[in-house]
């Protein structure tokens, strides 16, 4: 493993309050941690909310991670508005502000996710910044909430780049009901070979400079790779 992405740690997602309990000892975390996920909202977002989520900064901070993780806000399958859209942006310049007037080199990702699952809400966003605000690509959401193929949605974030192209496309399928089966109208996201999957060229994967295997630390879910589900190599 390369590096982690933390998410919880013993049943908490309150990682400030963890790690108020716990020493952090940068030399003895192995491996690196890259990034730590925050729930903030940006088009929802409260001062409550920017103060709470620079106290993940903090964390980072001592972590030695480079990059926070943020979501844009929204539901599923909205259309964001423009208000929604220049709140979010507002709260992106007030977080950005923040964390250089404590003289911090975290940055923020916005992972696609919920009302902005679509490359295109990600760019609209981005098109109200002074300067982009980078992905956090999480690919089954693009293909199963925005239809996107891998493909088109990695041209389409192309003009902004990302220093974190964590892919999770090979590796993620949709929730399971509690019977072990499907939920209905969620599918797994296409392996190689099958029908509506893409071939893996088609995606530059393997020429991503920083791309490295990584583990989502988490207490909502387990990350490891489906069966039969081919690895990145």
């Amino acid at each position: 493993m390369d590096f982690v992405e933390l998410r919880g740690l013993e049943g908490t997602l309150d990682l400030p309050e963890y790690f108020s309990r716990k020493p952090i000892r940068v030399d003895s975390i192995r491996p690196p941690v890259r990034l730590v996920a925050t729930n903030l909202r940006l088009t929802e977002a409260t001062g409550e909310d920017i103060d709470q989520f620079l106290r993940f900064v903090d964390v980072a901070n001592a972590l030695g991670a480079p990059y926070v993780r943020v979501f844009g806000g929204g539901e599923w399958g909205d259309v964001l508005s423009r208000e929604q859209l220049v709140h979010g942006a507002q709260v992106v310049a007030k977080c950005r502000e923040a964390i250089r007037q404590k003289g911090m080199g975290c940055e923020m990702l916005l992972e696609t996710h919920s009302g902005f699952s679509s490359s295109s809400a990600c760019l609209r966003l981005n098109e109200m910044l002074h300067e982009p605000l980078l992905i956090l690509w999480d690919s089954h959401n693009n293909w199963r909430a925005a239809g996107e193929s891998p493909a088109e949605t990695w041209q389409a974030f192309g003009s902004l780049g990302s220093p974190y192209p964590l892919q999770r496309q090979p590796v993620k399928e949709s929730p399971r009901n509690r019977t072990g089966g499907r939920a209905a109208g969620l599918r797994r996201v296409p392996r190689r070979g099958s029908p509506g999957s893409v071939n893996r060229s088609a995606v530059p994967l393997r020429r991503v400079p920083g791309m490295g295997k990584a583990l989502a630390s988490s207490i909502t879910g387990d990350p490891a790779c489906a069966p039969g589900i081919p690895e990145l190599d």
